[in-house]
């Protein structure tokens, strides 16, 4: 835990960053480029506006970035970003990442949970599956989003959507029973295999690529 003075440099070996509020966490220890020191630039450099403002303005200026290298291979990374967080508040909870873990993160799926809260969001590029924990098994038929809250290990809320916009309805599969219906989705109870089907239909037409929201349980 050290204050960094004005300037650019490399970090390596970092758990968690603070500034102006915000903390930045990250869940392994990671090789990480900050620069907090004084910029110089016109706003006429970065617009097409033609009444920019043509003046050296001189501003500090806070950067944080990974260096991925040239043409990275099977890379990825991974940081929590905490709003409105004293330095103590972030240094007396950084070590077990605010609750927050990182289920997967790949080219097909990326997930994350919030053990406190219950709740899971994935990022479903293609069809899968993930084990979220507890023994429960969340599947997708499609690419998109889903987010599921949990109580113990029953699902209370469930919404989807669909950013591509091209699907009419999404399948989710998840472990447990939930003999349940509404107006714009269907159940489909796997008693055999301790799972539920749930066929929700989407939002069309100007609605398409809006949310789902589901209470289940």
């Amino acid at each position: 835990r050290k204050n960094v003075p004005k300037g650019s440099r490399t970090l390596d070996q970092v758990k968690w960053i603070h500034h102006d509020k915000i903390g930045y966490i990250f869940p392994e220890p990671a090789t990480v480029n900050v620069s907090n020191q004084a910029e110089t630039g016109r706003w006429s450099d970065i617009t097409d506006q033609k009444n920019a403002s043509r003046d050296l303005v001189s501003e500090d200026v806070f950067a944080l970035w990974f260096n991925h290298g040239n043409k990275p291979n099977v890379a990825s990374y991974q940081y929590i970003v905490v709003p409105n967080v004293s330095e103590q508040q972030l240094n007396e909870t950084a070590a077990t990442n605010r609750s927050i873990e990182i289920l997967a993160n790949t080219a097909d799926l990326q997930a994350v949970k919030h053990g406190q809260l219950g709740i899971t969001q994935l990022a479903f590029y293609k069809a899968g599956t993930l084990d979220i924990g507890k023994g429960i098994q969340v599947g997708l038929d499609s690419q998109g989003m889903a987010m599921l809250k949990m109580k113990g290990s029953r699902l209370t809320e469930l919404t989807l959507a669909d950013p591509s916009r091209k699907l009419s309805r999404m399948v989710l599969t998840v472990t447990g029973i939930y003999k349940t219906k509404g107006e714009n989705y269907r159940t489909v109870v796997n008693e055999d295999q301790n799972s539920t089907l749930f066929m929700v239909d989407l939002p069309q037409g100007v609605y398409l690529g809006k949310s789902v929201h589901l209470n289940v349980d």
